[in-house]
């Protein structure tokens, strides 16, 4: 039976007589394994590199990794890359020793951003994060630009295995084990409208991270490359539901605002006279908990809950 990585071979093989016929060079095996012997040593630097920010506190502003990555996904090959990342693995080590960390805010909250970066838009998606204080420890694309591979048939292998090639119950189960080792109280997805797979399960996938992990997640319109599919505005209004139900979820000990993040099944509910204020309140603010509640929650829940894209149990609004 013809594999993934057997296909992908016989095509790669292929482009190989293409570029030798163009060019009128031949292909050199040896020249190839050293440029593989370099990428790997490269490979393995920059994941444990990447392993660093999920240390607590961590000694790196993750958002910072993508500014690395670039390194990693178009210069892997080069003995530079690979001392770059040596002498970024000594920076971490050190900073894990005396207590110190490139993210200079001290650090509130930990979350998982899910998705590319914003590349037009690095300023305006990372400036709020520092900010309020939020730290990204889990980050799905910038290990993922790594390959561990000895030969040819490794290095195809590889290339089949990247995020993208995995279907919806892998990939949700690599973002899980991201969220625990990172420590993540909640998730940051960036809907990437320049990747239509993405775009299409990922909504479902923040879902099922939401109800295994109980941990709020929010989802923002973006794009990789085009600028018109970005709102500023709608970031920065996602972003401070996830945060407030963060805060809410550390501070009070009941955690009755999850609530609002976990599917319920349909329940019959009963309702107290509609022209009793104070009833109306009282059955308002029983989904929450105590009576303590901030009515600030209000508005930022039910944006938090419009971000997700999903259907959540949803607390009716009191009266002023």
């Amino acid at each position: 039976m013809l594999t993934r990585s057997a296909l992908l071979k016989g095509q790669f093989e292929h482009a190989v007589k293409q570029l030798e016929e163009i060019t009128g060079k031949t292909w050199d095996e040896d020249r190839f394994q050293e440029v593989c012997d370099v990428s790997v040593a490269s490979s393995k630097a920059w994941l444990e590199a990447t392993s660093y920010v999920q240390y607590d506190p961590s000694p790196m502003n993750g958002f910072d990794l993508f500014n690395h990555m670039a390194v990693a996904t178009t210069a892997r090959p080069k003995k530079e890359a690979l001392a770059a990342f040596n002498y970024l693995i000594d920076e971490c080590k050190t900073f894990v020793k005396i207590n110190k960390s490139t993210f200079k805010p001290d650090e509130k909250h930990r979350i998982l951003y899910e998705g590319i970066a914003v590349w037009p838009y690095l300023k305006a998606t990372a400036g709020p994060l520092i900010m309020q204080g939020v730290n990204v420890t889990g980050c799905v694309y910038c290990p993922a630009f790594s390959g561990v591979y000895d030969d040819m048939d490794g290095l195809m292998k590889a290339m089949t295995d990247v995020p993208n090639c995995q279907n919806l119950e892998r990939a949700t189960e690599a973002r899980k084990k991201l969220c625990k080792d990172g420590k993540c109280e909640g998730a940051l997805v960036h809907i990437n409208r320049s990747c239509k797979m993405w775009s299409g399960f990922m909504p479902e996938m923040g879902r099922r991270i939401a109800r295994d992990l109980d941990i709020p997640v929010v989802l923002f319109d973006g794009d990789q490359s085009d600028p018109r599919n970005f709102s500023e505005a709608q970031y920065q209004t996602r972003l401070q539901g996830l945060i407030e139900v963060m805060d809410n979820n550390k501070n009070k000990p009941w955690q009755a605002s999850r609530s609002c993040w976990r599917r319920s099944p349909r329940s019959p509910r009963t309702h107290p006279p509609r022209r009793t204020r104070t009833s109306r309140k009282a059955v308002a603010l029983s989904a929450w908990g105590p009576t303590t509640c901030p009515r600030s929650l209000w508005t930022r829940a039910a944006a938090c809950r419009l971000a997700c894209g999903a259907w959540w149990v949803r607390p009716s609004r009191p009266r002023s």
